[in-house]
């Protein structure tokens, strides 16, 4: 065990974890059978991080904690009975996420005061077998975190590529390095369309081993092979997903963009939805390559955004909500908290500006997809609605 630092070396850096990446919780340190780590009074969630492990002997150690601390200690501030509830309140009060008792050198079990007053502050309390240095643990964590950092790093990677593959412009033979580094190349690719803060449940439930993850805006995609089991494994899941199947590399680009509106409608309330299911314009659209669609953004948005940014005026948000309630003036007009006949002069100017009246059906058609294709395209100074 640790040999314990001295009184007054209390304040020795704590080890931590820099932002987001590679961010540890309790289940990882407790499911790592190497680290000896045992619940002995358990949270109600496992998924608390720990951005700091502390190994500290101080009855005090407050002065030097900053919130969500592991700390770890010997037993030295808890060898007093009658310390021992103090010393636990003043951990809970300083936020730390559980108290570590390494075993062997002064307790072979924890003392029944400490799991009680543990109980009563609602205080994690772990146990590290005995002969298990602290060091293991801090170790541990450090080469966990840089994984996980270099994990982070490929994902974005992965993101931005297949960013690229929705826009329809990645190219067949970048597509299938993209799927070879995967080691997906010659086979049908199931892609997978997660909300981004399910994220590392989509790593422990939803995914098969070897699955390739990215990461871009506010998604989670996943590529992997084609199965049965795949899909019955997300099914299984209570996660929101939107699927496609790319029987090869030239229809990834259009796979992408289909998975990602399937989303979209599994976000409006089924669990899993699969792209072949979606009857919309939206999902027609997806399965456009991008150059095709640039003249409708030319023609029906791009006039309109340059006018709003040099007039201040809101004609792109008045087309999108004249849209959204299917050309019905007056409830546009409520929607925007403008009176009605505001909202039909502002039809009138961008009729009169693109040359194309949006009371016509023909029209509203362009409009509607030149709309949904500049936010596909991340136009820059389009500024689309939640609902577009």
């Amino acid at each position: 065990m640790v040999v314990p630092p001295p009184e007054g070396a209390g304040n020795t850096p704590p080890v931590s974890d820099t932002a987001h990446a590679g961010l540890v919780t309790l289940r990882d340190l407790v499911g790592e059978r190497s680290l000896g780590m045992r619940t002995s009074v358990g949270p109600a969630d496992l998924d608390r991080p720990v951005h700091y492990l502390y190994p500290t002997e101080l009855h005090d150690p407050s002065p030097y904690l900053q919130g969500h601390e592991l700390i770890l200690t010997v037993g030295m501030p808890v060898l007093a009975a009658d310390d021992i509830g103090g010393y636990v309140r003043l951990l809970r009060r300083s936020r730390v996420t559980a108290l570590g008792l390494g075993l062997g050198e002064h307790f072979a079990e924890p003392p029944p005061a400490l799991l009680d007053a543990c109980r009563r502050a609602s205080l994690p309390l772990v146990t590290i077998e005995a002969g298990k240095p602290f060091r293991t643990l801090v170790d541990w964590v450090s080469n966990w975190r840089e994984a996980e950092r270099e994990r982070d790093l490929r994902e974005r990677e992965l993101g931005a590529l297949l960013k690229w593959c929705a826009s329809g412009t990645l190219g067949v033979r970048p597509t299938e390095e993209l799927l070879a580094r995967g080691g997906l190349e010659g086979t049908a690719v199931l892609v997978a369309a997660f909300s981004r803060e399910a994220h590392e449940r989509v790593h422990r439930d939803a995914l098969e081993t070897g699955a390739a993850v990215g990461v871009f805006d506010d998604v989670v995609m996943a590529l992997t092979a084609h199965t049965d089991t795949a899909v019955h494994r997300i099914r299984a899941t209570d996660l929101n997903c939107g699927i496609s199947v790319a029987p090869d590399a030239g229809a990834l680009s259009r796979a992408v963009p289909e998975a990602l509106e399937a989303l979209r409608a599994a976000r409006g309330g089924a669990r899993l939805v699969h792209a072949r299911d979606i009857n919309t314009l939206e999902a027609l659209l997806a399965s456009v390559p991008s150059l095709r669609l640039v003249p409708f953004v030319q023609h029906f948005v791009v006039p309109l955004v340059e006018y709003d940014g040099t007039h201040r005026t809101q004609l792109v948000a008045t087309l999108d909500a004249f849209l959204e309630h299917n050309a019905n003036p007056a409830a546009a007009a409520s929607t925007l908290y403008v009176h009605v006949n505001t909202l039909r002069n502002r039809l009138l100017k961008i009729g009169e500006i693109t040359g194309a009246d949006p009371y016509l059906e023909e029209n509203r058609i362009g409009y509607r997809i030149g709309l949904w294709s500049a936010k596909r395209m991340g136009h820059t100074g389009f500024d689309p609605r939640p609902g577009l």
